[in-house]
C-alpha cells in the first residue's frame, strides 16, 4: 500500500482558459507539493461557500448531505484520492456508524472535498498519485513533483498551511493572501499538461479584442441577412431561403463564442478589482439575462412605419446594430491576460490540430 499523504484545501480560483471552470488546489500538509484539480462552477461555489464559513440562507446539496448523515449517527472518517486517470481524479469516502460499522463509498473528488470541508475529515491521497499530478512552486518556478528530491513533507517554508478541524477548513492563509499568482501559474501547466479539447487557446489575441471581433462579424453577417430578405421580399415576395439562412447560419456561428468570451473577461475584470468570482459573479449573469429578455421584448413589440419589428426584416437590422455596439464596446472592457506559448502556431492557438 501507497503511503498516505495528507492534504489540505488551499484554495479555488477562476480558470482563464477554460470558460466555466475552476481549479481546486490541495496542498501537501506541511509540504511544498501541490495537486490541483479542475471542477464546475457549481462545486467551486460550493467549496468556497464551506471554505469561507459562509452560511446559506437556505441550506445547499452538501449541507443536507453532512446533516442527514450527522442525524443518523454516521460520520465521514477521511476521504482518499485513490486514482488519477485520463485526466480525472477519482476518490473514496470512507463513513462509519455509531457501532463502527464502515462503508467506503465512490465518490467524484470536488463532492468528497466539499462534505469533507464541512465536517472537518482529513483528506488523503497516495505517493504516486502525488508524484504524477503534483507541482511545487519554488522561488516562483513551477516544477512537476517528481522531478523532486523532496518527497515528503517536512519543511519549513513560509507556504505551509494550518488546517483548523473545529472549523472544517484553513484558517492560515486565506487563499487570496497565498498569492493568486501561484495558484494561476499552476492552473495554466495543468491545462497545458493535461490538453483538454474544450479549452478555447486563443493565445495571440486578448479575450475582449476576441469578443469585440465575434460581434462585429456576427452583426455584419446579421445585417447581410436582413438586405437579402427585403431585396427577396421586394423582387417577388418571397423569401430566398437559401441564402437568407446560410448568412443566419454563419452570423449565430460568430455568436456563440461570445457567451464563454463575456464570462472570461468578466472573471478577469472582477480579479483585478479584488472580487471574488464566485459571489459576486452572479448578479452579472442575472443583468445578461434581463438584458436578453428586453431584446426579444423590443423586437417583439416595437413597430416600425406600422410594420411590427418581429413580422419584418427589420429584425435582422436591429439584431445585427445591437451587436456592432457590443463590438464597440467589448474593446473597452478591462484587458485581459494572454497565453503566449513558444513555437505555437496559428493552428495550435485555434485548437484546429
Amino acid at each position: 500500500m501507497d503511503n498516505r499523504i495528507s492534504l489540505v484545501v488551499l484554495g479555488v480560483t477562476s480558470n482563464h482558459i477554460q470558460s466555466g471552470a475552476y481549479v481546486l488546489v490541495l496542498a501537501e500538509e506541511n509540504g511544498p507539493r501541490r495537486i490541483p484539480i479542475v471542477i464546475g462552477q457549481a462545486e467551486a461555489q460550493s467549496i468556497a461557500i464551506a471554505f469561507e464559513g459562509i452560511r446559506p440562507p437556505r441550506p445547499i446539496t452538501h449541507d443536507l448531505f453532512v446533516t442527514f448523515a450527522h442525524a443518523f449517527g454516521v460520520r465521514l472518517r477521511q476521504v482518499l484520492i485513490y486514482r488519477f486517470d485520463d485526466g480525472i481524479f477519482y476518490s473514496q469516502l470512507t463513513f462509519a456508524d455509531p457501532d463502527g460499522r464502515e462503508v467506503v463509498v465512490d465518490s467524484r473528488t470536488s463532492d468528497a472535498i466539499a462534505i469533507a470541508i464541512r465536517t472537518g475529515s482529513p483528506i488523503v491521497t497516495t505517493e504516486k498519485i502525488m508524484r504524477a499530478t503534483g507541482f511545487v512552486i519554488d522561488d516562483g518556478t513551477l516544477t512537476r513533483a517528481n522531478d523532486t528530491e523532496n518527497d515528503t513533507g517536512n519543511s519549513d517554508d513560509s507556504d505551509s498551511v494550518v488546517y483548523d478541524r473545529s472549523r472544517g477548513y484553513h484558517a492560515e492563509p486565506r487563499p487570496e493572501s497565498f498569492t493568486i499568482e501561484e495558484l494561476e501559474r499552476t492552473l495554466a501547466n495543468l491545462i497545458e499538461r493535461e490538453d483538454y479539447e474544450e479549452a478555447a487557446r486563443i493565445s495571440w489575441i486578448p479575450a475582449q479584442r476576441t469578443l469585440s471581433l465575434c460581434h462585429l462579424l456576427a452583426g455584419l453577417f446579421m445585417i447581410a441577412t436582413g438586405v437579402v430578405a427585403a431585396r427577396s421580399m421586394a423582387s417577388d415576395n418571397t423569401l430566398s431561403f437559401g441564402p437568407m439562412f446560410t448568412l443566419y447560419t454563419v452570423s449565430v456561428a460568430f455568436f456563440m463564442p461570445t457567451i464563454g468570451l463575456s464570462n472570461s473577461v468578466a472573471f478577469n475584470g472582477l480579479e483585478k478589482h479584488g472580487l471574488s468570482t464566485v459571489t459576486d459573479f452572479p448578479p452579472i449573469r442575472v443583468f445578461g439575462t434581463v438584458g436578453f429578455i428586453c431584446a426579444e421584448l423590443f423586437v417583439n413589440f416595437v413597430s416600425f412605419g406600422g410594420v411590427e419589428v418581429q413580422h419584418s426584416h427589420t429584425q435582422f437590422y436591429v439584431s445585427g446594430a445591437l451587436s456592432l455596439i457590443l463590438a464597440a464596446y467589448s474593446l473597452t472592457l478591462p484587458g485581459s491576460p494572454v497565453n503566449r506559448g513558444s513555437g505555437r502556431s496559428i493552428a495550435d492557438a485555434l485548437r484546429l490540430k
